[in-house]
């Protein structure tokens, strides 16, 4: 750990991760160098959540298609109308800080939400949320796992 190395001017003392875990970093051997491990879950929860409500609305939009027509100088009305929120069903799995940020969003924009947790605790977004448990007739366009060396199948899914 090179980075750690006291003779440097400035040695490593902290490596800090936004977000949840810290299970990349070799913590036995920051220990080793007397470097302090840490992390912020929940810091970036609102972001993320966000991000994908972004992605939902942009892909139910087909906001890229038009994005890049309108950067080739052309406009076109769509062929169909597009999807109204209130048509949709969001589906989401885990309902840790993120999914709970994104179950409000999407409530709120009147998308209808169906959410599946292993933690069968109450959240404050279930309570507007159908389910706890998807429904057999939820299609979801999209499905995002996060993989992590804590995930079931390891990094990289």
């Amino acid at each position: 750990m090179a980075a750690a190395d006291p003779a440097l001017a400035h040695p490593l003392r902290v490596i800090g991760r936004a977000g949840a875990g810290s299970d990349h970093v070799d913590r036995a051997a920051a220990a080793r160098h007397g470097v302090a491990v840490t992390h912020t879950p929940g810091s970036n929860a609102t972001a993320v959540a966000e991000f994908a409500l972004a992605q939902l609305l942009a892909l139910t939009r087909d906001l890229p298609a038009y994005n890049e027509a309108a950067h080739r100088g052309r406009w076109s009305t769509p062929a169909a109308p597009a999807v109204g929120l209130a048509e949709l069903t969001l589906g989401i799995v885990g309902l840790g800080r993120i999914g709970v940020a994104l179950a409000e969003r999407a409530t709120a924009l009147g998308i209808a939400v169906q959410a599946y947790s292993r933690d069968p605790r109450p959240r404050p977004a279930t309570a507007r949320c159908p389910g706890p448990r998807p429904s057999p007739r939820c299609r979801p366009r999209a499905t995002w796992f996060p993989c992590t060396s804590r995930s079931p199948r390891g990094p990289g899914g």
